[in-house]
């Protein structure tokens, strides 16, 4: 139900709440009925026995001209106690129901002192049957000591008992109303669930439930026996009994007591297991449902005690559950698209052997390669881009694909690669702003013609040069920040000096060196640097293929928890001095 629609339930139209004083009716009957039957074989017959003393009667005619009419009267002011209490208890109810079914809307106001009232339907009814059980016994016995028709002791043994048998009554009347509310009503005020959260609701604790049911119907029968023995008592002080009389009243009088408590507690028990037991078995068959993976039904949550939060619980998991699915569907096809933004194949470019890989910790991932083409103005020249963005995830992948965009777009048209990556930082600078995103890159060319190579290295790791024939490692390092940070720098050109034949370039994101081992132990450069010298002799393909497996044995079951990403150019073109012998690398400005 909601506060500004209709009562949201399309069995609403026929609901009544005619069951709910039947419940009433048949429980008093039951009870008045039962006081009656035990009263009757009292042993001594001391009820029997008083009312014809008092009201000067035979025994004989006892029940039929004074027991009867009083029964009956009895029974009419209960029905009539019953009727109205719970005509006013329902009250609210009935309200937001006869206006919905007339077509209307019914009020906020109304609506909310409807949900109030049901939370609390059962246990207000359970004190309106406690006090007609107490105060209903107690007049008709103080009327009879003062019309002289029962002597006070009596009254108080008849009072006693029936408020002792009118606990139980209540107490099943009580479970027979909570049933009926989570059958019809609450599914219609509360389709949503969680009763715990709503304003009303007293959180109740279902051990407590138990142990009061329990207590209950174990006690009162002892209860009404200890009266029933101390009111014999009372009157052998008067009456002389045999042994014989006296226990074979007693017997058949324990008996029927006997009888009443195997009925009325197995009833009692059957009532609080079908309260615990029904939501049970629809919160198991809900999760057996998630377990094939039926995300769609929801458990009908119908009381505020453990087993209602754990059906909220179960709902809010489900709906998690289904969220996340749909969240890892959206993961699988944004990794699918930036998979594809990724190159498809290594590039074939004569002199040069180029490969490529990239391995995502995650189903997206912030790490990027590329190789740029230069079909148009130079077939000889290729770009080569490794980039890193900072974090994982979603908006990783988007700043990964934004800078790819930017970059191709750019590459396109004339300029230098330091004009072209600081076009590309402005362009990036200005989308990320002040959400402290950034991108390192490191931006390789290569003119195979000329066997020339430049750089920009963008605040990323330098890449690592292995030169065969002096069997020597170094860096191509260089100034320059991360993409995204300061709009206004100007990046720098890094040219190379030589560029001979078996020489391994390196590109690579930190997710290699900065991996882990189960007991955080670093793989760090000298690893990486390791596996390149002695695979020098291999492909590129085959030297990255080295590489993860190496890094896979090294990390053992951890997890990786960053992105890998390796490029390797190997050169086979003949010796060429680009600039001169010296042999050195080093940065060239570009104004």
């Amino acid at each position: 139900m909601t506060e500004k629609t209709k009562i949201s339930h399309p069995a609403s139209a026929g609901v009544t709440l005619t069951n709910y004083y039947w419940i009433g009716i048949v429980a008093a009957t039951f009870g008045i009925t039962f006081v009656v039957l035990l009263n009757m074989f009292t042993p001594l017959q001391i009820a029997v026995n008083s009312i014809s003393e008092q009201g000067r009667t035979t025994s004989t005619t006892t029940f039929a001209s004074i027991v009867l009419p009083r029964l009956f009267l009895i029974l009419f002011i209960s029905y009539t106690v019953i009727i109205l209490g719970l005509r006013q208890l329902l009250k609210p109810i009935t309200i937001c129901l006869r206006t919905d079914q007339k077509g209307g809307t019914p009020n906020k106001k109304q609506l909310q002192a409807a949900r109030k009232r049901l939370l609390r339907l059962h246990i207000l009814f359970a004190q309106m049957n406690i006090l007609l059980w107490f105060f209903l016994p107690a007049l008709v016995a103080t009327g009879a000591v003062i019309n002289d028709t029962l002597d006070y002791k009596t009254a108080i043994i008849f009072s006693a008992r029936a408020s002792m048998i009118g606990l139980i009554s209540s107490s099943i009347a009580t479970l027979r109303i909570k049933i009926a509310s989570r059958k019809t009503l609450i599914p219609l005020f509360f389709p949503a669930g969680v009763l715990d959260q709503t304003e009303g609701s007293t959180p109740s604790s279902l051990g407590r439930r138990i142990l009061i049911v329990s207590r209950m119907a174990a006690l009162i029968p002892i209860i009404i026996l200890l009266i029933t023995l101390l009111t014999v008592q009372w009157e052998l002080e008067n009456v002389s009994v045999s042994a014989e009389v006296y226990g074979k009243e007693l017997i058949i009088f324990t008996l029927i007591l006997t009888g009443w408590v195997f009925l009325f507690s197995t009833l009692l028990s059957r009532l609080q297991t079908r309260i615990i037991v029904e939501p049970i078995h629809d919160l198991v068959t809900r999760l057996k449902g998630v377990e094939q993976g039926e995300y769609n039904e929801k458990i009908l949550v119908t009381s505020s005690d453990e087993i209602g939060y754990a059906g909220t619980v179960v709902n809010a998991m489900t709906k998690g559950l289904k969220h996340r699915l749909a969240l890892q569907h959206s993961l699988n096809l944004a990794g699918q698209v930036q998979q594809n933004l990724l190159p498809k194949s290594n590039p074939v470019v004569p002199g040069l052997d180029i490969a490529g890989l990239s391995i995502y910790c995650d189903e997206t991932g912030g790490d990027y390669y590329d190789f740029i083409h230069f079909e148009e103005r130079n077939s000889s020249k290729i770009g080569i881009v490794i980039g890193d963005v900072s974090g994982h995830g979603i908006s990783s992948a988007l700043l990964m694909a934004t800078t790819r965009g930017f970059l191709r777009q750019r590459t396109a048209l004339p300029g230098s690669i330091s004009e072209i990556i600081s076009d590309v930082n402005v362009q990036l600078a200005r989308d990320v702003g002040d959400s402290g995103n950034f991108m390192t890159m490191f931006y390789l060319t290569i003119d195979t013609l000329n066997q020339s190579m430049e750089w920009i290295r963008a605040g990323h790791d330098p890449a690592i040069l292995y030169d065969p024939k002096s069997n020597s490692i170094s860096e191509l390092k260089g100034p320059g920040i991360a993409l995204g940070v300061d709009p206004t720098h100007q990046f720098t050109k890094n040219k190379a000096v030589t560029l001979d034949e078996g020489q391994i370039i390196l590109l690579g994101t930190d997710g290699i060196w900065e991996a882990r081992d189960p007991h955080g132990k670093m793989f760090g450069k000298r690893s990486v640097n390791k596996i390149v010298m002695e695979n020098s002799h291999l492909k590129a393909a085959e030297i990255i293929d080295k590489l993860t497996r190496a890094l896979s044995t090294f990390q053992g079951n951890l997890a990786a928890e960053d992105d890998f990403t390796c490029v390797i150019i190997k050169t086979s073109s003949p010796d060429k001095d680009l600039v001169g012998k010296s042999g050195k690398i080093g940065p060239e400005k570009v104004h």
